[in-house]
């Protein structure tokens, strides 16, 4: 079986399983509802689960280029280690045993062979010249897969964050006439609740670092992560961070100390903005690592933006290798809360806070304003696949004069800062555009279940 086809097979590329159609009975206090309203629209229940099923396939996409982009750099590292045993007569049988564990490993997730990239130890006994050849053939090929297979799922990707923001817009007006209809009730609720507290199956959605969130910090939570999307989106920073550094002009000037600066000062901005100064653990690819973060947000949840690791600032001439890893090491969006979590099964029984109908009304207000920005976003998906387009051509151009400008010796050095080169723009996009998405799911999954919150917190009241 071919590389290609593995790597298909072990992305999931390739599958035969049915499509499982969801059904959606009660919401999340175990109410029954429908999926279609009186109207005959989707309900924000119906709504949720599509938008969920979308953002989990973007995620799941980004995660598979990041596994791609991993084996790719190892498989670059042993063909360069080949590339210099050649010039001193090939690899020795030993030095290749090393080589043919180290092709293994980096190709374990994908079950391909060290042999079926290419590597025959017992021809290492005869020629080890052509031996090494063959080996570094075999690699190559690997890699031009590996690279063919970043492009087509991040392709793939991107039509998927399209259609996701084409569902959200289409989503938002459902959740605003939620909100609106909740806010006139508020208004016409007379008296006192008859519960201080009500029950609310609503502890897993809104749980604030393992706590039952407070009413007067809730229209604060919904503000918090309207800005991505809004007209002066903070993440426009990094956008223009992007067009500049991504640019034909600069790519070509290959000016990388001043493009790490670049990014260094753009999420800097994102950081001030956002209020993203709480350094907190976050799990990423299974390692803990502390980021800045913008502090607890319902759901057990945080928002990010830092930098894990990257650039070397002692060493400013690593040149393409330290600005990939430098971008590489950009992380944006909405993680997981580790820090010191402490929560119980019967955690989710806490009662939660009868909310005042002012109370309501606010949180309705904060709702409606952000499904407003959304539904003015119509053409936020095509202008966020042209910017792509444009970044993406601008990289492609690099590679293209890369190859044109080779001089004798610096072939695979040239070929190498391209693919680096390549790497960083696939994985910036990667990275602003999978992080937008999980802004905007959480965004919607917040204002749902805060009208959920105030929903049943109205039930206690009598209405005029």
């Amino acid at each position: 079986m071919s590389v290609s086809r593995k790597l298909n097979l072990s992305l999931g590329l390739e599958d035969d399983a049915p499509n499982v159609q969801v059904n959606i009975d009660t919401d999340e206090g175990g109410m029954p509802l429908d999926n279609i309203t009186e109207d005959g629209e989707p309900t924000p229940e119906a709504d949720e689960v599509e938008l969920n099923e979308a953002a989990d396939e973007v995620e799941g996409d980004s995660e598979a280029i990041d596994d791609l982009q991993d084996a790719s750099e190892a498989l670059e590292s042993i063909y360069l280690s080949m590339e210099s045993a050649q010039r001193d007569g090939g690899l020795t049988r030993e030095a290749a045993v090393f080589a043919g564990h180290a092709v293994q490993a980096a190709m374990r997730k994908f079950n391909v062979s060290s042999e079926e990239v290419g590597i025959s130890l017992e021809s290492f006994r005869d020629n080890k010249s052509r031996a090494t050849t063959v080996s570094m053939e075999g690699i190559r090929e690997a890699l031009k897969a590996i690279w063919d297979k970043i492009v087509s799922v991040f392709q793939a990707m991107m039509k998927k964050i399209a259609d996701f923001w084409n569902k959200y817009v289409a989503a938002a007006p459902h959740i605003k006439r939620r909100a609106e209809g909740l806010r006139k009730k508020a208004r016409n609720v007379t008296g006192t609740q008859k519960e201080k507290t009500i029950a609310t199956g609503l502890f897993r959605q809104l749980n604030v670092a393992g706590e039952v969130p407070k009413a007067s910090n809730m229209t604060g939570y919904i503000k918090s992560v309207r800005g991505v999307f809004s007209k002066n989106a903070t993440t426009d920073d990094l956008d223009a961070f992007a067009k500049k550094v991504f640019s034909k002009e600069n790519l070509a000037s290959r000016n990388w100390t001043s493009s790490v600066n670049e990014l260094r000062k753009a999420v800097t901005t994102v950081q001030s903005t956002y209020g993203i100064t709480t350094s907190r653990t976050v799990t990423i690819a299974g390692d803990n690592v502390t980021l800045k973060t913008s502090g607890s947000l319902p759901g057990n949840s945080l928002l990010v933006c830092d930098r894990v690791k990257g650039y070397n600032d002692a060493d400013s001439g690593d040149g393409p290798t330290a600005f990939a890893a430098e971008i590489r090491s950009v992380k944006w969006g909405v993680y997981a809360d580790k820090h010191d979590l402490k929560t119980k099964d019967t955690d989710k029984d806490k009662k939660f806070e009868t909310l005042s109908a002012s109370t309501v009304e606010a949180i309705c207000d904060e709702v409606i304003q952000s499904m407003e920005l959304i539904i003015q976003q119509k053409t936020q998906s095509a202008r966020k696949e042209n910017e792509v387009k444009a970044i993406k051509k601008a990289g492609d151009d690099f590679v293209n004069d890369a190859a044109s400008d080779n001089e004798d010796g610096t072939k695979s050095q040239q070929e190498s800062d391209a693919a680096k080169v390549m790497s960083a723009v696939i994985d910036f996009s990667k990275t602003m555009e999978a992080g937008d998405t999980q802004v905007l799911r959480y965004n919607f999954n917040l204002a749902k279940a805060s009208l959920a919150w105030c929903a049943r917190s109205l039930s206690q009241y009598k209405s005029n």
